[in-house]
């Protein structure tokens, strides 16, 4: 799921949100709740205020894009030599031939497609991406639109 990927390279501190951070400032940072009252818990970044920019303008989409996208490839591909790591010594014994399946909505535009075999598109109604978009991120339809317009 380079979704999942994409959200991991967010950790606070990592080089992929220290390269954000200097490409749209300190206003996208949020101090973690750590329940303590003088936190030093470390900043991170606001994905719906990061969310709120990168939706509004095309131009500061593709600079979030060209941030993190090497870096969400880097997962990817460091996973999947340790998955094929583990597979050969079990294939060479059982003679199965494993599947990775990556689902990632981007990966045309990302040019994550040199990593892969085939590719299979998957498409659904603008409404019924509309309906999730709202229900499993909490998005506004304005949001929920922006979203869908900017892909």
């Amino acid at each position: 799921d380079a979704d999942s990927v994409a959200h991991s390279i967010y950790t606070p501190g990592s080089q992929a949100v220290l390269n954000v951070v200097d490409a749209f400032g300190k206003d996208i940072l949020v101090q973690q709740d750590d329940g303590e009252e003088d936190s030093t818990a470390p900043m991170e970044i606001d994905r719906k205020k990061l969310g709120e920019i990168v939706f509004a303008e095309r131009s500061a989409m593709a600079k979030l894009e060209a941030i993190v996208w090497p870096h969400v490839k880097t997962l990817i591909t460091d996973e999947i030599d340790i998955q094929r790591q583990k597979w050969t010594k079990e294939c060479i014994a059982s003679n199965k031939r494993p599947i990775v399946v990556l689902e990632a909505a981007v990966l045309l535009d990302a040019g994550w497609d040199d990593l892969l075999d085939g590719v299979w598109v998957v498409t659904t109604p603008r409404d019924v991406a509309l309906a999730r978009l709202i229900e499993t991120r909490g998005l506004t339809i304005e949001e929920a639109n922006k979203r869908i317009d900017a892909q």
